[in-house]
């Protein structure tokens, strides 16, 4: 069981109207779709940890912009509270590769009118939709409870 909360960091990187999702696969839940991300190590701040992250899934390097949403993630049998932030990432460099990570099954640049079609964690499909638009302003929104699974 898990004592305190566990803070996730995510980046919304988006090329020519796709946003990238990297695709996870763990036993027993089948497939689905998350922003390149992960956890916040002890001493790592949050952009060092977005940036290793992202680096560690997709390959490519990012720069952390705005701040888009905060959202929260409670499993129903109580062992998980995840705080999910969100920023825009802007690439910097790198190139796709495969991951180290056993879980992630690759990563794809999709579409923004096809989020609603994926499974995607936590469900923020028609969020990023429009902040990842062009001309989207704003940011800071808190979400709330997204994802209770």
């Amino acid at each position: 069981m898990q004592e305190s909360p566990r803070l996730r960091v995510a980046a919304a990187v988006t090329r020519e109207g796709r946003l990238l999702l990297v695709r996870h696969r763990k036993e027993g839940e089948g497939e689905y779709y998350l922003l390149p991300g992960g956890g916040v190590k002890w001493g790592e701040s949050m952009v060092e940890a977005l940036h290793r992250e992202v680096r560690e899934e997709t390959g490519l390097e990012v720069q952390a912009g705005r701040l888009l949403c905060v959202s929260e993630t409670f499993y129903p049998d109580g062992s998980r509270h995840i705080v999910n932030l969100v920023f825009k990432g802007m690439e910097r460099g790198g190139e796709i590769r495969p991951s180290s990570d056993p879980r992630v099954k690759g990563c794809a640049f999709v579409e923004l009118g096809e989020l609603q079609r994926v499974r995607l964690y936590p469900p923020m499909a028609a969020f990023l939709q429009r902040a990842c638009a062009p001309g989207y302003r704003g940011g800071g929104v808190y979400l709330g409870r997204l994802w209770r699974d």
